[in-house]
């Protein structure tokens, strides 16, 4: 009964390091360097406001992505 348990909890725990292995490289290099691509490109209007949403789009996919596998253990 307590090695099942304590396998799932080990299992848990991995998770939840990689999660935040995940995290940490997404925002701390594909976000900024994103929006570092964005900031230097010479486009305005409607597709200047679309790129814009491209790194708020990264994290919310990001997101979705850690809760699938969070419902999925």
């Amino acid at each position: 009964m307590f090695a099942k348990n304590k396998k799932g909890i080990t299992n848990l725990i991995a998770t939840f390091i990689g999660l935040a292995i995940v995290i940490v490289i997404v925002v701390q290099t594909v976000v900024p360097i994103v929006q570092d691509a964005i900031a230097n490109s010479n486009i305005t209007g409607p597709a200047a406001t679309l790129l814009n949403l491209v790194p708020f789009l990264i994290v919310v996919v990001i997101v979705l992505l850690i809760v699938s596998l969070m419902r999925s253990r």
